[in-house]
């Protein structure tokens, strides 16, 4: 094996990640580092001032800085333990524990080459996953190659992850045994490559840092900006060749350029953009190193602080040397253990245990059982015992239409993906189980021979017709057991019965159940076991047609938008009018005489009526309804609101109505706040950009006080939802329904938690760095990006995003839909709301209001948004396109109405679009297609000025 090594590093970079010795008065790079951790390593102290890992060790010291060179007999393993820093191998503190592999860049690594046998009779990997290897590992060889080269980064790679494989002979019985496992170490190694780029990104970001301090600035980030040039250069002079061949006479051709080195094409550099590789801060566990604090400036060590800033675990001793190198150099007094810093105790290897015996069973104690998750890892169960609390409620409030329905479904649970959901609970990159959207792959021969899961892997829910999946509820079904071992047994040459009882006991299936397979379903209780047998079940798989459209939205989700439509014929229409601008209508309601057509033509005004309803598909604007009495009543106060003035005999915003919204009793439940918050504010310029500030402004929170033993309360941040909340059904009365019933609607909602102190929460002007979707202007879309796009959503939707944008309501909630189950949205914040990623409210009473949020970036990424650069060098002008509506244009047309069938029909006719063309719309273009007439924005700008001031000048309620 071969080893290149890079031109030794400038003194440029050498400076630019060197430790200082001193702070210049303009360095705003440093932050504080806060309390640590500390550990005792051999009687002597060590100090980490950013990672809690008990399992640490310190390596052996290091006799020379030339220490540290990777062999090729090397396993992935030696580099998950943090090692003392050399300049060579600075990147192994860079390699991510935990890289997220579902990006379309890199899932090939989530699935391992088929090996075949040559003519020769060696064994070799071939087909598309070999060959998807084998382009990432170019494709990665290349970005190190562009990134060092320009600043001479000083860097030592690690071997190729597939030459490793093609430099060996696999002949014999023998090297069977031996391929599989060089493939997974194979497949290691490209984590190994990983470090090396996170660690060059991270290098080109602090010489970017070094060039703003004198100036410069980049809108698109300088590392990206050299992986892009040569797919620049070679879009200019594909032009050029272009002009040449026009100009030439009939019958003539020229030159062909010779064979360029590989490309790098804007889809995979936005992929290392989203990806671990490029997320350098606390959000992405590494290796980490340790380091010495240095004698003095003699010394060339790393930077601390650096580390710390693109956050890389780091461990650096502080005894009597390092007190005595702080009083010559103040400076290094940074560094010291923090009063508050918290001890870490080691933990201690134990000696292996012996497997468990049952009695009962004679299987052999040298096979292995497999290690299931222990009781603090088991987060599924927590979750489950929230969800039938929530079921229950729930089931309190079906009507027997929706209770048989149910009971239907959980005598025979469907499984045609348009039917029903499918959710995975799996580990994340943090190593704790989450639960997120099943793909296709974990779908494939479902319950069969040939699929990841069985019956007893399986739980179905009737009351939100989804289903959870997981290894660890359950064992194997027997078939695919003994799949199991017939395969091992002819891979490893024994026999099936010898493998079959190896794989019982792997799995704890000490004997062989006579009884059908039986399927967990859940209903009010989720430790209630209900055998269906197989035979009941329909096997509704969809064709591959099928499987290549948009995925379908959850299956109750629909039923709930099928239901909203139904309610919005025009039997409903005043109910509805009602609930969203405090329509109260003459009396008495509802006489024949107000269905009778009392004209020939329906009002002036009854279109913009219909369209701000959102109801055109049942009442179109020249329907009899719009004729009646009762029609045209709500033509006049629907004009009179695009007017900017509100009738007082029907509109109950004001106190002498007939019946005061103020009087309602879930209005005088309702709370207030308005205090000066920092928000995160966007602005777009053509040539500028966007540029996000933070500010400070007043803000609004709204929530209800309303108790039934939830972990949290029912609110918004506006008034007239805050209005329409207290309008819904007087007979629904927990907040568990109620939230049910809005995230039915798309209406934008929250469920605060209270918190007497503030969560560690920092809002950022940069947003979220790691959504960025770059193509050059000249990139004509395909159905490629549109694939790589609902790989993408999907992805931040399995996060606390998800259940974000499900309470975010409107078209961030429909496109949520497709990929999150509405029971997220009831189960309270997620942990994530509480760190960095909420929304942050006081409640005027010294607490806060603590929720999930989304910010800019995550929402353009779900509605996804692309930037086009016309340019290579960072300057240069950007364009903007979006598969879907931009959510502000939309928010603006929409305002708080929630989802209506308008809405569901374009949504629609948007995705027919999409598959006919796979073609992104620019955001002036959406401008058009949702523009909206100055009488709807009046409107909606007089509903919510008049519902603040009812709310605040009102005496009752508390407010």
């Amino acid at each position: 094996m071969s080893f290149q090594t890079d031109v030794p590093g400038s003194a440029n970079v050498s400076q630019a990640i060197t430790q200082k010795f001193s702070a210049d008065a303009d360095d705003l790079s440093l932050q504080p580092l806060g309390p640590g951790f500390i550990y005792k390593f051999d009687g002597q102290t060590y100090y980490s001032p950013n990672c809690y890992r008990p399992g640490i060790e310190l390596p052996p010291p290091l006799t020379s800085p030339y220490e540290g060179v990777i062999h090729s007999d090397n396993v992935y393993t030696d580099w998950l333990m943090p090692s003392w820093w050399t300049k060579a191998h600075g990147y192994l503190a860079f390699i991510p524990l935990f890289p997220d592999l579902r990006s379309p860049a890199f899932d090939a690594l989530l699935s391992r080459p088929n090996v075949v046998c040559d003519q020769q009779g060696a064994l070799t990997p071939e087909g598309p996953i070999w060959q998807r290897w084998k382009d990432l590992q170019a494709k990665m060889i290349q970005a190190l190659n562009l990134l060092t080269f320009p600043f001479g980064t000083p860097i030592v790679r690690p071997p190729y992850p597939c030459a490793r494989i093609e430099s060996q002979a696999y002949r014999g019985s023998k090297k069977r045994a031996e391929m599989n496992p060089d493939l997974d170490g194979a497949n290691r190694w490209f984590f190994v490559w990983f470090g090396c780029i996170s660690y060059a990104i991270a290098v080109s970001l602090q010489m970017a840092e070094v060039a703003k301090n004198r100036g410069l600035r980049r809108r698109i980030p300088g590392w990206m900006d050299t992986l892009l040039k040569p797919y620049h250069d070679k879009i200019t002079r594909e032009r050029e060749q272009a002009e040449v061949e026009r100009r030439l006479p009939p019958g003539y051709a020229s030159a062909r350029p010779a064979e360029e080195d590989l490309v790098l094409d804007p889809s995979f550099v936005s992929e290392l953009a989203n990806s671990a590789l490029a997320r350098l801060d606390r959000t992405t566990e590494r290796v980490g190193t340790f380091v010495k604090i240095p004698e003095d400036e003699s010394v060339e060590t790393v930077s601390i602080d650096w580390l710390c800033k693109n956050g890389v675990a780091v461990w650096y001793p502080w005894g009597e040397r390092e007190k005595e190198i702080a009083q010559r150099y103040p400076f290094f007094q940074r560094y010291a253990p923090h009063p508050e810093a918290t001890q870490v105790t080691p933990v201690m290897s134990q000696p292996p245990c012996d497997p468990p015996t049952n009695p009962s069973t004679n299987l052999p104690g040298r096979y292995p059982r497999r290690q299931e998750p222990e009781a603090a890892e088991r987060t599924w169960e927590d979750w489950f015992r929230k969800r039938a609390q929530i079921e229950i409620e729930l089931r309190k409030k079906e009507t027997p239409e929706a209770a048989q329905k149910r009971e239907n479904r959980e005598r025979c649970p469907p499984r045609d993906r348009k039917k029903t959901s499918f959710y995975v609970w799996d580990k994340n990159t943090e190593g704790i189980f989450r639960r997120r959207k099943a793909d296709d792959d974990d779908l494939d021969d479902l319950f069969g021979t040939d699929g990841k899961f069985g019956r007893k892997q399986a739980r179905y829910s009737g009351v939100f017709n989804e289903w959870d999946l997981c290894d660890y509820f359950g064992p194997p079904d027997d078939s695919q057991i003994l799949a199991l071992a017939e395969d091992e047994a002819d891979y490893m040459g024994t026999s099936v019965e010898q493998e079959l009882v190896k794989w019982r006991t792997y799995y704890g299936v000490d004997v062989v159940d006579e009884q059908a397979d039986s399927i967990v379903a859940i209903s009010g209780d989720p430790h209630m076991v209900d055998p269906v047998e197989d035979k009941a079940i329909p096997l509704d798989s969809p064709t591959p047609a099928q499987s290549s459209r948009a995925p379908q939205p959850h299956a109750l989700d629909m039923e709930r938008l099928a239901a909203f439509r139904e309610s919005a014929s025009a039997r409903e229409i005043p109910e509805l009018v009602y609930t969203q601008f405090g329509f109260l209508g003459s009396l008495p309601l509802h006489t024949p005489s107000d269905r009778k057509p009392s004209t020939d033509k329906p009002p002036p005004g009854a279109g913009l009526t219909v369209k701000i309803l959102g109801v055109a598909e049942h009442a179109s604007s020249d329907a009899s309804y719009w004729r009646t009495p009762a029609g045209q009543e709500i033509v006049a106060f629907i004009h009179s609101l695009g007017q900017g003035s509100l009738p007082r005999d029907s509109c109950d915003l004001f106190k002498d109505s007939r019946m005061p919204v103020t009087s309602l009793p879930r209005f005088k439940l309702l709370r207030r706040s308005t205090v000066p918050t920092e928000v995160q504010v966007t602005e777009w310029d053509n040539v500028s950009g966007r540029k996000t500030v933070i500010k400070v402004r007043e803000e609004d929170a709204f929530w209800f006080a309303s108790d039934y033993g939830q972990s949290w309360r029912l609110g918004c941040t506006s008034a007239p939802i805050a209005l329409m909340i207290s309008r819904l059904d007087a007979s629904i009365s927990d907040p568990i329904s109620l939230a049910f019933l809005l995230v039915g609607q798309g209406v934008r909602f929250n469920t605060w938690a209270e918190r007497i102190h503030p969560p560690r929460h920092h809002l950022s002007p940069s947003g979220s760095k790691h959504l960025a979707s770059l193509r050059h202007e000249s990139h004509r879309f395909s159905g490629e990006d549109w694939s790589k796009y609902l790989r993408h959503r999907r992805i931040l939707l399995s996060s606390s995003a998800g259940r974000a944008a499900l309470l975010r309501g409107g078209i961030i909630w429909r496109l949520a839909l497709e990929d999150v189950s509405v029971s997220e949205a009831l189960s309270g914040p997620s942990s994530e709301a509480f760190k960095k990623a909420g929304i942050v409210r006081h409640n005027g009473q010294g607490g806060y209001l603590v929720d999930d949020d989304l910010d800019f970036d995550e929402l353009d990424a779900i509605v996804g948004h692309y930037d086009l650069y016309l340019g290579v060098d960072g300057y240069g002008q950007v364009g903007r396109v979006s598969w879907f509506p931009p959510y502000d244009l939309w928010e603006e047309l929409h305002g708080f109405h929630g989802w209506d069938t308008n809405a569901e029909n374009e949504y629609r006719k948007r995705l027919e679009e999409i598959h006919s063309n796979y073609e992104p719309l620019s955001r002036s273009e959406w401008r058009k297609r949702l523009r909206q007439a100055s009488t709807h924005r009046r409107l909606l700008s007089t509903i919510v000025h008049k519902s603040r001031e009812t709310i605040i000048s009102s005496e009752q309620g508390g407010l």
